[in-house]
């Protein structure tokens, strides 16, 4: 599997006429989330992010939303894996390829929020395994000023005295 990160224009590519052609049916028809609604949300936002997981197609993403108020954030918005893939790890690598993530580097990143499913598989991947060494970690939830420096914010904006070091 490989791990890609594409911007908007890369998404386009495979937001394919709404008829439901072959090639629409082979990209979008095993995922919840993923497809050409999402995709045209996304597009107001030039700024936003996918991490994708690749086989001979696509078989999951991590959505990240790029928002401005009340400052500059990446929103992860969808985890999303192709339900012929599921429980294979996919999700947890692409969670786990953040700390490594280039367009994260001095930035925010805000966790968004869990459904039932991302509740029981997903949280604890984004709590236990992310160092943010390079970036700003905070929850969904998170309400205080923005975060200075890097490392994970409680919501408060007190950085959270965890097993991660804390970089300033």
């Amino acid at each position: 599997m490989k791990i890609e990160t594409w911007d908007i224009n890369q998404l386009r590519q495979v937001n394919l006429p709404s008829h439901l052609n072959d090639e629409y049916q082979r990209i979008f028809n095993g995922f919840t989330f993923f497809g050409p609604t999402l995709i045209s949300k996304l597009k107001k936002s030039k700024d936003s992010k996918t991490l994708v997981a690749l086989e001979d197609t696509i078989v999951g993403v991590l959505v990240f939303e790029w928002r401005t108020r009340p400052f500059g954030r990446y929103y992860v918005n969808t985890i999303d894996i192709e339900k012929n893939h599921k429980n294979q790890k996919i999700g947890t690598t692409l969670i786990k390829t953040l700390d490594d993530a280039e367009f994260l580097k001095g930035k925010i990143l805000q966790l968004g929020h869990y459904s039932e499913e991302g509740d029981k598989y997903i949280r604890h991947v984004f709590e236990n395994e992310l160092m943010a060494k390079d970036y700003a970690l905070i929850s969904g939830t998170y309400h205080s000023r923005k975060p200075k420096g890097t490392g994970i914010f409680a919501d408060d904006g007190d950085r959270l005295r965890s097993r991660y070091p804390a970089n300033m």
